[in-house]
């Protein structure tokens, strides 16, 4: 009888380098935001950032402290999670360097509870673009930040490693919802020119579908990928090879399309 091929070891390898991939795209995301918003308002002041707006959000409005300060909070925490984040994923820290795998751990986790609520705050009491599914969209995203690092702390103080370790994981994919919109976005209107969408309202079919499935997807990805290394099934298997490799070529048109046209211009511009 012929032996099947174990492909497990090419499964941890794609799933590696997604991980690999949303990391570098996210760290050009906080060179971004690091130039165009910390460095502009540290040597122009917070007024040079009256005209500037994330693709979500309104950025400074005159007049309006607390959504300012909540803006602001949202920006610098942003950055802090998308550094801190995959600190918390290297083994050699937690294992050589235990205090501070901890306390980055609880900072990962304070900071986005608080970027969620400072995104709440903006979406609902401040208003920003896009239409109501959107909206809802967002602040599930928010809300379910919020319930995974409940479930992280809870799983964390009982010894739990492994399962503390996989809500760890769920977080830091929950948190990448607002970067993995971006690059969806990006992504969609580099195949399609950006079909199903209302630029005027920016609206449409196409952004509520990005906006639900930039953290849905994923989540039931990796909730399959944990599922996976329970059983030892080859159509499984097979089935998150075609999903990671399906997920990297297009997180890699994302991250490029996002860089060239919205992230570099802005870099190199200031």
């Amino acid at each position: 009888m012929q032996k099947s091929i174990n492909i497990k070891p090419l499964k941890s390898f794609l799933a590696k380098s997604a991980f690999i991939t949303i990391v570098i795209g996210q760290l050009i995301f906080v060179l971004y935001m690091l130039m165009h918003y910390g460095y502009r308002g540290y040597t122009q002041g917070l007024n040079s950032l009256t005209n500037t707006k994330l693709p979500t959000e309104n950025g400074i409005v005159p007049g309006d402290s607390l959504g300012n300060i909540a803006f602001i909070i949202h920006i610098i925490i942003a950055v802090i999670v998308f550094v801190g984040g995959p600190l918390q994923f290297i083994d050699r820290i937690r294992e050589k360097h235990p205090k501070l795998h901890h306390w980055n751990g609880r900072i990962y986790i304070i900071t986005g509870v608080l970027t969620s609520i400072a995104g709440l705050y903006l979406i609902w009491i401040r208003g920003t673009i896009g239409d109501l599914s959107q909206h809802i969209s967002t602040s599930f995203n928010g809300i379910l930040i919020i319930a995974f690092a409940y479930f992280a702390i809870t799983n964390a103080v009982q010894r739990k490693v492994l399962k503390h370790k996989q809500w760890v994981f769920r977080l830091f994919i929950a948190y990448a919802g607002v970067w993995f919109i971006r690059i969806m976005l990006m992504a969609w209107i580099a195949m399609t020119n950006g079909a199903g969408i209302d630029w005027s309202t920016f609206s449409g079919p196409a952004l509520t579908a990005i906006h639900f499935s930039s953290y849905i997807v994923p989540l039931c990805i990796l909730q399959l990928y944990f599922f996976s290394g329970t059983k030892s099934n080859n159509l499984l298997d097979m089935t998150l090879v075609a999903l990671f490799t399906a997920c990297i070529a297009f997180m890699l048109l994302g991250i490029y399309a996002a860089t060239m046209s919205l992230w570099l211009p802005k870099i190199l511009g200031v």
